[in-house]
């Protein structure tokens, strides 16, 4: 009697591989820490700026628009932009359930404040380093190589290293063997 196993094939880059079960939930979970950032870092932004800004933290998820809670609340959406690596959607989920299309304004203003003010950038920086030591993790995933990243964890949860494949990528999901 043959005993059957769940596989799945997974694609990464050009790489395709099997996987059983329990490999395909372990890489799983080191792609979701890597792809979703932490609530606890939106927490810890959040706080740190509230603490800068000296406001509270409920009002940079509100709609206050007093100077002092605007900018506590575009730098808390950059920085979860910049160091999460997170998108428009999940920062507008993240910041009282805003229009994302509303984050382009935000991004366009922070980025005229960056050209145009070397102190905001010094204020900017001192954030970062506080979230650094608080322990906010910045998101391995850069603009120049977001791709070899997942590469090489791919490829260290697998038994066996990811061959390349010149078939067209396989849909992710249970086949029987």
């Amino acid at each position: 009697m043959t005993e059957k196993h769940s596989v799945y094939v997974v694609t990464v880059g050009d790489n395709v591989a099997t996987l059983h079960r329990e490999q395909a939930v372990s890489l799983h979970k080191q792609l979701t820490k890597l792809i979703y950032p932490v609530e606890d870092d939106i927490a810890t932004i959040k706080r740190t700026l509230a603490r800068h800004f000296q406001v509270r933290v409920r009002d940079i998820d509100s709609h206050i628009r007093t100077k002092p809670t605007l900018w506590a609340r575009w730098m808390a959406m950059y920085l979860c932009k910049t160091m999460l690596g997170m998108n428009n959607p999940q920062i507008a989920q993240h910041f009282g359930g805003r229009d994302p299309s509303g984050l382009l304004h935000v991004w366009e203003e922070v980025d005229r404040r960056i050209k145009d003010r070397p102190v905001f950038v010094r204020e900017l920086e001192l954030v970062k380093k506080q979230l650094l030591e608080a322990g906010v993790k910045e998101t391995i995933f850069s603009e120049s190589q977001p791709q070899s990243e997942l590469d090489r964890i791919a490829a260290e949860s697998l038994d066996a290293p990811v061959e390349p494949s010149d078939k067209a990528p396989a849909q992710a999901g249970p086949e029987s063997q």
